[in-house]
């Protein structure tokens, strides 16, 4: 069931822009919400960057950049949150992966790759976390019109890879 917040009068939210993979600003973020709104019981995953091209266009640090945001930052801040689910117990962990990490496609190799690493270790750490009554939930959405195609990054030949999100 969708909540809208104009139906909750006392949600409070609060904004704090940070590069998740950036140790420092994450850490930050994590102080500066439970200064401002209490204990954190929800975390929720979704920072996202597309780099589309053939395999022969694209570059280890490529494939690095892709993995440190999708994977690596998630890792950082399950490292924040647990100490802090833990202490409370229980807690959420929402991935929000995508159907990149279930069907790799072509020109895709750097995303689909960092999403499959993201829906394994989703799965392990679920399995993992189960029994202290911390869950993990791992969402796979398909292809939105979010704005994305004009935000990715495009190699090898751009005009030819655009199409792969042609509408």
């Amino acid at each position: 069931r969708e909540i809208l917040l104009r139906e909750r009068p006392t949600a409070q939210i609060l904004l704090c822009v940070c590069d998740v993979t950036n140790a420092d600003q994450l850490r930050e973020a994590f102080r500066r919400t439970e200064s401002t709104l209490g204990p954190i019981d929800t975390l929720i995953n979704d920072a996202g960057a597309i780099l589309v091209g053939p395999f022969e266009s694209l570059s280890r640090e490529d494939f690095d950049a892709q993995l440190e945001l999708h994977l690596h930052a998630v890792i950082n801040a399950v490292r924040l949150a647990l100490p802090r689910f833990r202490r409370r117990p229980g807690g959420r962990i929402v991935n929000i992966c995508s159907v990149g990490g279930k069907i790799a496609v072509p020109h895709m190799l750097t995303y689909d790759t960092s999403k499959f690493a993201l829906a394994g270790f989703s799965q392990g750490l679920a399995a993992e976390l189960a029994r202290e009554g911390i869950s993990v939930t791992t969402v796979y959405p398909v292809v939105m019109r979010t704005g994305s195609p004009r935000q990715a990054v495009f190699k090898g030949f751009n005009d030819r890879e655009f199409t792969w999100f042609a509408t």
